[in-house]
């Protein structure tokens, strides 16, 4: 019986330390954890081909029109809790970060800007189709960047353009 009791203790304990590591020990530290990830991930890179691939599949690489850039790496979880974190490097050294729930909008901007172009040239051709409906260009991103504010970035003549285009959308300068 005191074997048995022991055992259920030990149950209980690693079930109740499960619980406290995925409901209060990792929803505290993922956010740090993930920032200083993306921060030594993206001071290794150097090339263009090594910053696209450390932004990752849910982050942006842009390059402006002048050849200078931004990359962006941005990681979220839906994992018990909702967190986010955008952590941005540009080409003159300067960085930015932002815990504003992108939920994959710069993955789906090549997408979102197809479906824009797409929808301009129907309404060119059939304008009867749309007389009702705001263009996706124009409409609110709602807590998504809207098409307008991601082109304002990828857009930029310069940097400084860039930059205050980022922090329009809920970004700010740190030091890391």
């Amino acid at each position: 019986m005191r074997v048995f009791k022991l055992i259920l203790l030990s149950v209980v304990l690693v079930i109740g330390g499960l619980f406290v590591y995925l409901e209060v020990i990792y929803p505290a530290t993922w956010h740090s954890h993930t920032r200083s990830e993306s921060i030594r991930i993206l001071q290794a890179a150097h090339t263009t081909a090594e910053l696209t691939n450390a932004v990752g599949y849910l982050g942006w690489f842009v390059q402006l029109t002048n050849q200078e850039w931004i990359a962006i790496r941005y990681r979220d979880t839906h994992s018990g809790f909702v967190g986010s974190s955008s952590v941005a490097r540009d080409s003159g050294g300067e960085w930015f970060e932002s815990d504003r729930h992108f939920c994959g909008r710069f993955q789906y901007w090549p997408h979102l800007k197809a479906e824009a172009q797409a929808e301009e040239e129907q309404r060119k051709l059939t304008p009867d189709w749309f007389t009702n409906r705001v263009p996706l260009a124009d409409q609110d991103g709602g807590h998504f960047p809207s098409y307008r504010e991601l082109m304002a970035i990828e857009s930029a003549t310069d940097l400084e353009h860039a930059r205050r285009a980022l922090e329009k959308i809920g970004f700010r300068e740190f030091k890391p």
